[in-house]
């Protein structure tokens, strides 16, 4: 039988203020231990500090409370909006982690959120949503752009035999551009940054 964590009442310890880094300040004093006179943090102090990818890039504000590490975004979002639906995260709708202003943030399904993303660090096309693949039976590259909606995954390939190596590029970008605006004229929610990268 596992044991269910306390709901935190986050304006018991925080307050919004966007003058702060993270966008939070302590409401209250914070000890290190019970013997402690003290205060490790005063009421009033910037709430936060940057947390780290295991490859040593920024990740996000988190903040440790009662034991558990929590990532001030989510906490500035509930503060405003209540509790966060299972299944649903916060988007920071100009990509940056470090920008929790409250009209920054936006709940989203994790679906939702990949619609603004940005340019992975690893593509080899320079292009958002666009990759080089070769066929088995063809000795051929093809730049092939790929769309992920709720229905499911859509590809087109564009052969650089036909297009040479820059048209076929610009060919996938210019149809995974069209395919993304058309599927937000049809209610979709595809950011700028996701189309575009």
């Amino acid at each position: 039988m596992t044991e269910e964590k306390e709901e935190l009442k986050w304006d018991e310890y925080f307050y919004y203020d966007e003058s702060s880094p993270s966008g939070l300040r302590w409401k209250v004093d914070r000890f290190a231990g019970k013997d402690y006179k003290v205060p490790l943090v005063k009421a009033g102090d910037k709430a936060g500090s940057v947390s780290y990818h295991q490859d040593g890039r920024k990740m996000a504000f988190q903040i440790r409370l009662c034991g558990r590490s929590l990532k001030v975004h989510r906490i500035i979002w509930e503060m405003f909006n209540g509790k966060i639906p299972d299944g649903y995260m916060i988007d920071h709708l100009d990509g940056d982690p470090f920008n929790n202003n409250i009209i920054n943030l936006k709940l989203k399904t994790r679906r939702g959120n990949q619609q603004n993303q940005k340019l992975r660090r690893n593509s080899t096309t320079g292009v958002k949503g666009v990759s080089w693949a070769t066929r088995k039976d063809s000795q051929h590259k093809y730049a092939e752009a790929r769309v992920c909606t709720k229905d499911g995954e859509i590809t087109k390939v564009f052969s650089t035999r036909y297009l040479g190596h820059d048209g076929a590029l610009a060919a996938a970008k210019a149809w995974r551009e069209a395919k993304l605006l058309e599927l937000n004229s049809q209610g979709e929610d595809y950011t700028d940054r996701h189309i575009y990268g």
